[in-house]
């Protein structure tokens, strides 16, 4: 049978790093075996449906570069579905119609387990108020599944109680909708987080009374905080596409994500390409693992160092261009010349953007640099006069240019080297002056050093 796994979210936020390594996992799993992976999203809860969300999942994976095989699965298509097989269950005596109202629930929960006294009760279809459909769970059997990733797990069925399988409002629950969406689907492995391990219990009945072979399971370790504590909203976690947005590269998060309780020998970095060809869930470990916001951005610099340098100016101007920021053809063709120098000490994107920004968006100089350079604008201005002089802009023809002038001048280069940078860049740090001048272009050089604006 062909290996098919589903990546199955509810569009109610973001994609997350939890998300995003179920997905990874599901993919990478699927793509190793030859097989499909497929997406579902589980709208059947209107309270919990945006259309923002759906694109964000989407766009996320995109951005990613997990794709899935197919169009898109929509839950709600199915409701018809699930109503269905709930119906029969009832007709097999796999579940029962529960009319207990929410105060009745809560109070028998007050006293001891719940459990419903509408269980065993057979004629109950001239009843004529609102109720639930709950699975009908077996008592006093050991339930076994042999986890991919935990290995061998098993409970008691007394200690489940009889989940809802239709809600009162004639709406499936998540406990009904997900498995029938399963072996419609024929998904032969689900791999989610080890959250679900719970439901996988009540679930294993729903394949059982549907005389369908259950699925393989994997569940994956929690993801905590840096603290050791179960992620919250609190942490502050970015999702995929505020990394993007950061100026964080795709292959740095892929990586990082993968490694979150995966690993393989004591390599560190993987591609997509290559992770697909070594994937294997008996790598997955069983501890939580935790998040490393240092980690997240070791991996960032160190792909921003390796990946083609073409690559990265391109992410650059897009991050500019989101940014609304523009930036002139020649400075644009003298900067790509000298883009590794502004990759030095640098983590993400938004850090070169940052580190260049003088040369797009320069509004002048501080006035307390100013205050500090001021009785030297007019050695500058005489060196604007040698400057402007020149036939050709290279960096030996302004290298010796400045040369000559200091030593006409008899000063040190210190005395004009610092003012140039701060009436250039208004920043007392910069790569080497004559570079900055090289990539800014004569024109916009002699511009800035004429026309001296205070900010």
């Amino acid at each position: 049978m062909k290996v098919k796994t589903r990546f199955a979210p509810s569009p109610s936020g973001d994609l997350h790093i939890g998300g995003a390594r179920t997905a990874l996992f599901n993919f990478l799993f699927a793509k190793s075996q030859k097989g499909n992976f497929l997406v579902r999203i589980e709208n059947t809860d209107d309270n919990r449906n945006s259309k923002e969300s759906i694109k964000s999942i989407v766009d996320g994976l995109d951005w990613l570069k997990i794709k899935f095989d197919g169009e898109i699965i929509y839950q709600k298509d199915n409701i018809n579905k699930h109503l269905e097989y709930a119906k029969k269950l009832i007709s097999k005596g796999c579940a029962y119609k529960c009319y207990h109202s929410s105060l009745e629930i809560s109070n028998l929960k007050e006293k001891k387990k719940f459990i419903s006294k509408w269980r065993d009760v057979k004629d109950n279809n001239n009843i004529k108020k609102p109720y639930t459909i709950r699975l009908k769970i077996p008592r006093d059997e050991i339930i076994v599944i042999k986890d991919l990733v935990q290995g061998k797990v098993k409970v008691n069925s007394n200690e489940l109680d009889d989940c809802i399988l239709v809600r009162s409002d004639g709406k499936p629950t998540f406990m009904l909708a997900s498995v029938v969406d399963d072996i419609l689907m024929g998904i032969t492995h689900v791999i989610r987080g080890d959250d679900h391990l719970t439901n996988t219990f009540r679930q294993y009945y729903l394949y059982k009374f549907s005389e369908r072979k259950l699925p393989n399971f994997a569940h994956l370790p929690l993801i905590l905080n840096e603290r050791g504590e179960k992620l919250s909203k609190r942490d502050n976690v970015p999702s995929i596409l505020d990394f993007r947005s950061d100026g964080f590269l795709n292959e740095a998060i892929c990586n990082y994500i993968l490694r979150l309780g995966w690993s393989f020998k004591n390599y560190e970095i993987f591609n997509l390409k290559d992770s697909i060809n070594i994937f294997d869930l008996r790598n997955v470990g069983k501890s939580p693992a935790k998040i490393d916001r240092a980690k997240i951005k070791f991996l960032n610099e160190h792909y921003l160092k390796n990946l083609p340098k073409k690559r990265i100016f391109n992410l650059y101007k897009s991050l500019l261009k989101e940014k609304k920021k523009i930036m002139p053809i020649e400075i644009e063709r003298n900067l790509f010349k000298f883009f590794d120098i502004f990759l030095e000490r640098v983590c993400t994107l938004n850090e070169i953007v940052s580190k260049t920004n003088y040369f797009l968006d320069f509004k002048g100089i501080s006035k307390k640099y100013w205050q500090s350079i001021e009785t030297k604008s007019f050695i500058l201005s005489e060196l604007n006069v040698e400057l402007k002089s020149l036939e050709s802009w290279t960096i030996d023809s302004i290298e010796k240019t400045i040369k000559m002038f200091v030593k006409k001048k008899n000063i040190k280069f210190f005395d004009i080297g610092m003012p140039i940078r701060l009436l250039l860049t208004n920043n007392e740090s910069s790569p080497s002056i004559v570079i900055i001048m090289l990539i800014l272009g004569k024109k916009e050089v002699i511009r800035r050093l004429e026309n001296v604006m205070i900010c």
